[in-house]
């Protein structure tokens, strides 16, 4: 379904002939374009997933790093809307490419870590004079947005239905995350536009330079939320406890925060969140191929011990 919007919007951009190869389809499906002489990277985008106003202030994000000396993927074209096969309609984007390979969160060490710190600190850096505008905006990662049924991340009943057996663990979380939230602002970490999904498989090395790309989650929230995204997923590392805190002392010296035992325990209940809020996701995505029949299960082995 995906290759067929892929294909159309290749015409439309005029590159029909362009050679398609499928990278991943695990969220939105992500084509690698290769012309006679230049290499591109496709986005079509799962049906119904963001609303084109919030692709569209992406993509202006990514042009605004540009600009500010950060080498992230370009939009190189408006953002386009094409029919698929099963009738549906399918937003596609078009940006640069580069070459590197993700580095596996087991496979990272000390010097790895505080890179993709320091890298972090620059992006949300670049980020802070980038402004939201009317018609074109990011939703909201905090506290209320991240666990309430009156926002964009409201389940529906079903949804419902698969977390409610774990509604006591759902409400503590959110009750200790505001107050993480609200102890982060008074350190002075405001609230600006992070890019939401800061983990190893969204990092592209060359050599020991780390690339970030997929800010597809980008979202109006507290800077620390991105490094709690990042030492989540660094947790299957033998090396974890130290990891973390490397990157995050890179991370504020990059960005000008004080490190603090309080900031660094801020942090870890925002890990806490992170995976409350992956919970929700997997309940409004049950019927993703990977998570068929297997969503219950899953959530409830997540948040096992918190």
């Amino acid at each position: 379904m995906s290759e067929a919007a892929a294909q159309s919007a290749l015409a439309v951009w005029g590159i029909a002939d362009a050679a398609l190869t499928l990278l991943s389809d695990a969220n939105n499906a992500i084509y690698r374009v290769q012309s006679s002489d230049e290499a591109y990277v496709l986005r079509v985008h799962r049906p119904q997933n963001k609303p084109r106003r919030w692709v569209e202030t992406e993509l202006r994000l990514l042009t605004h790093l540009s600009a500010a000396g950060l080498t992230v993927p370009r939009p190189l074209m408006d953002v386009i809307e094409v029919a698929s096969e099963d009738g549906t309609t399918r937003l596609c984007s078009l940006l640069s490419w580069f070459d590197g390979k993700s580095k596996p969160a087991p496979d990272w060490y000390a010097l790895i870590a505080t890179h993709a710190g320091t890298l972090l600190g620059r992006i949300q850096m670049a980020a802070r004079d980038f402004a939201l505008i009317p018609g074109l905006d990011r939703p909201r990662l905090d506290a209320e947005t991240l666990f309430s049924q009156s926002t964009q991340y409201a389940l529906d009943e079903e949804g419902q239905a698969l977390i409610a057996p774990h509604a006591e663990i759902f409400q503590r979380v959110q009750t200790q995350s505001a107050a993480a939230f609200d102890g982060l602002e008074k350190l002075g970490l405001a609230p600006q536009v992070i890019h939401g999904d800061y983990r190893p498989d969204n990092l592209l090395w060359n050599r020991l330079t780390p690339f970030p790309v997929d800010f597809d989650d980008c979202a109006w929230g507290n800077p620390a939320y991105d490094m709690a995204t990042l030492w989540l997923f660094l947790r299957p590392n033998p090396r974890y406890e130290q990891l973390k805190v490397y990157a995050a002392r890179a991370w504020c010296d990059s960005a000008g925060y004080e490190e603090s035992p309080a900031l660094m325990a801020h942090i870890e209940m925002l890990v806490t969140a992170r995976i409350a809020l992956s919970c929700r996701w997997v309940a409004g995505n049950r019927t993703h191929p990977a998570l068929a029949g297997r969503a219950a299960d899953i959530i409830a082995e997540r948040l096992r011990g918190l």
